[in-house]
């Protein structure tokens, strides 16, 4: 069985590898507001929840060419962003938001993206989408090439088409998943098994 180590390889030929081992993974797709209050969007898949009491999520984010990517930069100046946990139907405009655009242009008005405001923060919100967690920054994790941000969930909205029985419907709600390359998955037929009994 082949063995790669990292450094042995071509960091990005590494990541692919790593990257393409580590699937499915969820979709943040980040919404920050720039200094002159155009807004960013961009969709990260280093991203997990990491702590439910209090709940909290992470994002780790890479440099672009040796300088905080937007969306880092965003977080750290107003230690708040909106992470919306985009759909099937939005696959489309995920992907172009995930393009290099210069800082002062904004991937909502390019895609045509409505927004709304807020509950508890000032930066707003996607309003076509369905989940979504407005967070604040608890704190920050430098990395060689990477900043892992760590996050407080202070609202988690959920709208009513999603929701059957007090809870996220399966059926409903359909999240896109990361994989390798310029691939996405989606869910497939659930499968639900009961918990193991206790054992004394």
């Amino acid at each position: 069985m082949p063995t790669f180590n990292p450094n042995d390889i071509h960091p990005r030929h590494f990541y692919q590898l790593f990257m393409g081992s580590l699937v499915p993974r969820p979709i943040a797709w980040a919404l920050t507001q720039n200094e002159d209050q155009t807004l960013n969007l961009a969709p990260m898949s280093c991203f997990s929840a990491v702590n439910t009491r209090p709940p909290m999520v992470m994002m780790s984010i890479g440099e672009q060419d040796g300088d905080l990517k937007h969306t880092t930069a965003n977080i750290l100046r107003a230690k708040e962003v909106v992470i919306h946990i985009p759909e099937f139907h939005q696959l489309d405009a995920v992907h172009q938001s995930a393009g290099h655009y210069p800082k002062d242009a904004s991937e909502v008005d390019a895609l045509g993206l409505e927004t709304e405001p807020s509950q508890v923060i000032g930066t707003p919100s996607l309003k076509a989408s369905r989940v979504r967690m407005e967070c604040t920054l608890h704190s920050v994790h430098e990395l060689p090439s990477n900043h892992v941000l760590f996050l407080n969930v202070e609202r988690l909205i959920i709208d009513d088409s999603v929701m059957e029985n007090g809870t996220i419907s399966n059926a409903l709600f359909k999240p896109i998943a990361r994989i390798s390359g310029g691939y996405y998955a989606g869910l497939t037929q659930p499968i639900h098994l009961k918990k193991y009994p206790i054992r004394s």
